[in-house]
């Protein structure tokens, strides 16, 4: 069972009425052959009026002590804005590689309900987005050096758009029924998760593994699990549209915030979804200062992302290893999650929206199409 060593637990905190500048998080690919150019162009375009930002990550601030997760969410969950950068990139093999920690960061910023401008770069043209972000291609910035991104920053309208959203604070985001990725009023933003799971009998979990060996780990999965009769589960390549909501990421989201407890088998080869809602649940854990319990299962500690470290994960290369792991550890899951003390409370959600929603639906992020 995934257990986080790094002791954090104590909710959200409004550091940001401290900085003597504002913030805007930016999430990227340490490796990729761009990221000094992407780096210098956002840092010149945000320091700018009106916006007069200053560019920052959890990088910035190594403390030996402090896990890179907790930085990166504390950034996150302060910073006015972000900027997320999706782009695979290639190693020195010519491989592509997913960028695992944008992805878990990009999970963090939606569930905190933080303004999200999306990047690609232009040797990406050839690779698909995401299933669950597909339907977003038209908002996200393609660029190939610092000079075409300063550009499109400054004639698409990604500055007005950040400006808007820099004019409220990080805390009213945190506690609105406004969802600013989706555009629209939320219910699962208006309750605390465990409100979600009063009168409930059984637990429920989410799954999320990857397509190479699937059959094998979902018959471990599924013989494992079947022994409890008070656990429901599902699997989040199963997700669907909700009705009522526009993205595909809004059932991931919906799922991470409903389930007790979940489980991730992480490869090589594991869907970008998973990772986004790793980061969803990190955060929702920070926000309302109460444990979602992750077994996080993999066959080499290579496959995870540096952004986990800190979390016990179970390296079991043979089925039998991760049968006999989750035979001895769902009941330990169980007992945590049943033991748990909730007092239903009054959270400081706010009635007022951050957006006034129109009948035509504005676009997430600035409208891009080039």
């Amino acid at each position: 069972m995934s257990q986080d060593k790094s002791g954090n637990g104590n909710g959200l905190h409004p550091l940001y009425q401290d900085y003597l500048r504002q913030k805007c998080f930016i999430a990227y690919s340490e490796k990729a052959s761009w990221t000094e150019d992407l780096l210098s162009a956002c840092e010149e375009v945000i320091s700018e009026s009106p916006l007069n930002l200053q560019l920052d990550y959890a990088r910035k601030h190594f403390e030996p002590d402090v896990p890179l997760r907790e930085k990166a969410l504390e950034i996150i969950a302060n910073a006015r804005c972000g900027i997320y950068d999706l782009s695979y990139w290639r190693d020195s093999s010519g491989e592509w590689q997913m960028p695992y920690n944008v992805l878990i960061e990009l999970g963090m910023a939606i569930a905190l309900n933080r303004p999200i401008l999306l990047l690609r770069h232009a040797n990406n043209k050839k690779l698909q987005l995401p299933e669950c972000l597909k339907g977003l291609s038209d908002y996200i910035i393609v660029f190939r050096g610092h000079t075409t991104l300063k550009r499109l920053l400054k004639e698409k309208d990604a500055l007005k758009w950040l400006y808007s959203c820099s004019e409220f604070s990080p805390e009213r985001g945190w506690w609105n029924r406004f969802c600013i990725f989706g555009h629209q009023l939320c219910d699962y933003r208006a309750i605390h998760p465990r409100g979600t799971h009063l009168g409930q009998t059984n637990l429920r979990c989410h799954i999320s593994d990857s397509p190479d060996g699937r059959e094998d780990f979902r018959g471990v999965i599924e013989e494992v699990l079947e022994r409890f009769n008070d656990i429901t589960y599902s699997y989040t390549d199963k997700l669907s549209f909700t009705e009522g909501y526009k993205f595909l990421l809004c059932s991931h989201c919906q799922t991470v915030r409903s389930t007790s407890f979940a489980i991730y088998r992480i490869t090589p080869n594991s869907p970008p979804e998973m990772f986004i809602s790793i980061g969803m649940s990190i955060a929702v854990e920070k926000q309302f200062n109460y444990k979602i319990p992750k077994i996080l299962i993999t066959e080499s500690l290579e496959d995870v992302p540096s952004l986990l470290s800190g979390y016990e994960v179970v390296v079991a290369r043979s089925d039998k290893e991760k049968k006999d792991y989750l035979k001895k550890f769902i009941p330990t899951v169980m007992g945590k999650v049943r033991d748990t003390i909730w007092n239903p409370q009054i959270l400081p959600f706010e009635t007022p929206l951050i957006f006034e929603p129109e009948e035509d639906d504005r676009p997430i992020v600035a409208p891009v199409s080039i």
